[in-house]
């Protein structure tokens, strides 16, 4: 897994705040966190608590209008750097899952963030598997912070991946322009 881009300094996050809107090739992103937050709560098995609004959620469309998927992205602050994870992705076109990973890649790498996700989620680890190369990770079971009010532990084993390592059957893009999954 390649390193974590360390450009930027751990203080200076990508500024999500002041896109509430962005575009990549072939994609349109909607900023609505509430929305977004509902949407995959209501699909995923680890919701995301109801106090919890860390980070933003967007609506992701493809050029013609058609809606493709949600993501919900954190700013992730380390020692020395900072770098962009998703915390999690919803699905509505599995088509278009690597593309959208692939073009998000893309346009933070050449703002200088690394792109991390980690998931524990089989299916989708099975087509990330075919596109980029990933390690085991461990659940964390520590407090984020002095300040961290959580209650629940959320933090799951899974597999993380660099979106930059692309391996050797890396396709962006299958038949007819999409991913057949």
């Amino acid at each position: 897994m390649s390193k974590i881009l360390s450009i930027h300094k751990n203080n200076d996050q990508f500024n999500f705040k002041e896109l509430d809107t962005f575009s990549t090739e072939n994609y349109i992103f909607y900023r609505g966190n509430k929305y977004t937050k509902e949407m995959i709560n209501n699909r995923h098995e680890l919701k995301m608590s109801k106090h919890n609004w860390a980070g933003y959620g967007y609506a992701v469309f493809d050029k013609y209008g058609k809606a493709v998927g949600l993501v919900w992205f954190l700013n992730q602050v380390t020692k020395e750097t900072t770098y962009v994870r998703i915390s999690r992705y919803e699905s509505m076109s599995n088509d278009n899952f690597i593309a959208v990973l692939s073009e998000l890649n893309d346009m933070f790498v050449d703002s200088g963030y690394s792109l991390i996700l980690k998931t524990k989620i089989e299916y989708a680890q099975s087509i990330l598997n075919k596109n980029f190369y990933g390690k085991e990770s461990k659940a964390s079971h520590s407090k984020r912070g002095i300040n961290d009010r959580s209650t629940k532990d959320v933090s799951v084993d899974g597999i993380t991946y660099n979106l930059a390592d692309k391996n050797d059957t890396f396709t962006k893009w299958f038949k007819h322009g999409t991913l057949e999954a």
